[in-house]
């Protein structure tokens, strides 16, 4: 389901006279119009204009559309209906001026022209129009959400996808309504209300409960609220529907790795890869669970992978550089941060690890200026604090060394009991303040 952007300027939608029998009395196109003025008169950007003439199914689309053109509308609505003895016979017909993929196509019979046949009754009884008429409401409401869904507007795309699911009071089956819940779902996750997105999908699925990317998008919102096993049972629903869809492979893999299940969230990952070879995102997050076993040559082998796909992707550069670290590769791992950096100058994390594998160089300038710029930009930082006080202990500095401990032990008391054994310390062990800043106090 892709989503373009619409124009920003009023939204104008052009109504045809109905063409059939009676017309006058049957009153179909003025219900509709009614309709819509009503449903649409909180809109101050959208106007609701009658043609004045009926598009006959003989001419159809084309001449539909022509006149539109002319009228610059961006909407039109148009149909024909016959009349039996028995039956009405009716095709109604939504259309969209520009051709562009925000609206998917399946929105049901009432949108596509689709002929449907009705009792007499109903159109004597004008609960034909009104159906007809809450219908291409709907429709209309829809289309003006998804415009705010196409650009991030989502609070302003919910009302509007409520607005429109009040237009029918019962689900209509010429309505394809789990499209209209799937993109409520979409926008309550995008605007943190996932209670309210895992709802919405709920009734996507009550309707359509084989839709694979409903119960992936589902498992998505229940990940983010730490909902894993839930998660898993969604992505597995959809993958019974969809064994192959490697977007959902690869977020079961994420799910089991939060779960800790490693070695699991690994085979999804390779799963997803053996559909979607260059599917970056896996081989960056298998990289990432190879790393957390110990693997770290595989891992580093993962990240240049998914590097030859994205070679400006800083946080494979970032995690190729911690895992050259933890195999001791020390200078190829300041390559790798300094490439991520050049990328994200302001990645205070790369630029302390940095600063950690030059002090393992012995290049403690270089360390202590990496360390600083990390505190620039992140003045609260502890990390940073700690590793200066460190550096400064392995050059014999007890004044700084000691100074800048204290600045990390009034961020995090875990480093006073840390400094007591930790080797960067030992030629300042003995001193009467180190040792009185290192006791823990009652």
């Amino acid at each position: 389901m892709h989503v373009q952007s619409l124009p920003n300027d009023d939204v104008i939608i052009l109504v045809a006279d109905f063409d059939g029998p009676d017309g006058q009395n049957n009153r179909v196109t003025e219900t509709i119009l009614r309709q819509l003025r009503d449903a649409t008169d909180d809109y101050d950007d959208v106007e609701v204009i009658a043609l004045g003439q009926a598009v006959t199914e003989q001419a159809g689309s084309n001449q539909a559309r022509r006149l539109a053109e002319k009228k610059k509308a961006d909407i039109m609505i148009w149909g024909w209906y016959g009349q039996t003895s028995d039956t009405v016979p009716i095709s109604a017909n939504f259309e969209l001026l520009e051709e562009n993929e925000y609206i998917p196509d399946d929105l049901g019979d009432s949108a596509s022209g689709a002929i449907q046949t009705f009792d007499i009754a109903e159109l004597n009884s004008f609960s034909l129009q009104t159906r007809l008429s809450n219908e291409m409401s709907f429709l209309t409401l829809f289309t003006l959400g998804m415009a705010d869904y196409a650009n991030d507007n989502w609070a302003d795309a919910i009302a509007l996808f409520e607005d429109a699911l009040r237009q029918t009071e019962e689900a209509s089956e010429r309505l394809e309504l789990s499209i209209i819940h799937f993109y409520r779902g979409e926008s309550y996750a995008s605007n943190e209300r996932p209670n309210d997105a895992i709802q919405a999908y709920n009734q996507a699925l009550n309707i359509k409960p084989n839709d694979y990317i409903t119960l992936n998008n589902k498992g998505n919102v229940l990940t983010n609220l730490g909902l894993l096993d839930d998660a898993i049972k969604n992505y597995d629903l959809a993958l019974q529907i969809k064994h192959d869809y490697h977007v959902t492979l690869y977020n079961k893999g994420n799910a089991l790795f939060e779960l800790g299940l490693l070695d699991n969230a690994i085979k999804n990952y390779d799963l997803a890869l053996q559909i979607k070879h260059d599917y970056s995102d896996a081989l960056s997050n298998k990289g990432a669970a190879l790393a957390q076993l110990g693997e770290f040559d595989n891992a580093i082998t993962a990240f240049e992978q998914a590097l030859k796909i994205q070679p400006d992707n800083y946080i494979l550069l970032y995690n190729k550089g911690l895992a050259l670290a933890r195999l001791g590769e020390a200078r190829a791992a300041v390559k790798a941060y300094n490439k991520a950096l050049n990328i994200k100058p302001d990645d205070h994390a790369a630029l302390n690890n940095k600063g950690l594998v030059l002090a393992r160089l012995g290049d403690f300038d270089n360390a202590i200026a990496a360390f600083n710029q990390a505190l620039r930009i992140k003045p609260y930082e502890h990390s940073p604090l700690y590793n200066k006080a460190c550096v400064y202990g392995l050059r014999n500095k007890p004044y700084k060394a000691i100074t800048w401990l204290e600045k990390a032990i009034i961020l995090n008391e875990d480093y006073r009991e840390i400094a007591k054994i930790e080797p960067a310390f030992d030629s300042i062990r003995q001193n009467p303040d180190f040792q009185a800043l290192i006791i823990t106090t009652p």
